[in-house]
């Protein structure tokens, strides 16, 4: 993934946990350690597995729902959605067909790695991530 996919996935991976993790009926927003956070942690997932994003990246239909417009959103989206335990995330794309249930594979092989967790606090949301990516992301900042 290139520095542009890198920003816009980062940004609707923090999109998709406000949607999925945020409170009901409240505007919030997130803080600028939780931008930090998920800019590194979709970097080093990309760098982890270059191959399977760049299957993912590449499949035709993938991205194409209006709500995310391209590759990389669709990317972030899933990308948080399968590493917070949702429901829904890149195993569940048809079009992704194996590649999604690769990439979900790796994910949770490595849980330790790719767990995260959000928490609203004072209408801002927050990432709960391993001490690893914290202090990655405090270097980023």
């Amino acid at each position: 993934m290139n520095t542009q996919e890198i920003e816009t996935a980062a940004r609707h991976f923090v999109i998709a946990a406000i949607w999925a993790d945020g409170p009901e009926g409240r505007k919030i927003k997130s803080a600028p350690e939780t931008d930090a956070i998920a800019r590194v942690f979709v970097e080093e997932f990309a760098q982890a597995w270059p191959s399977e994003c760049a299957q993912v990246m590449a499949k035709d239909g993938y991205g194409l729902h209006p709500d995310a417009g391209t590759p990389a959103a669709a990317f972030g989206h899933d990308l948080y959605l399968t590493c917070a335990g949702h429901g829904a995330g890149f195993w569940d794309r048809p079009e992704l067909g194996e590649s999604g249930r690769r990439i979900s594979e790796r994910i949770r092989a490595e849980w330790r790695r790719w767990s995260i967790e959000s928490y609203p606090y004072r209408r801002r949301l927050y990432f709960c991530v391993s001490p690893e990516m914290r202090k990655l992301a405090g270097q980023a900042a």
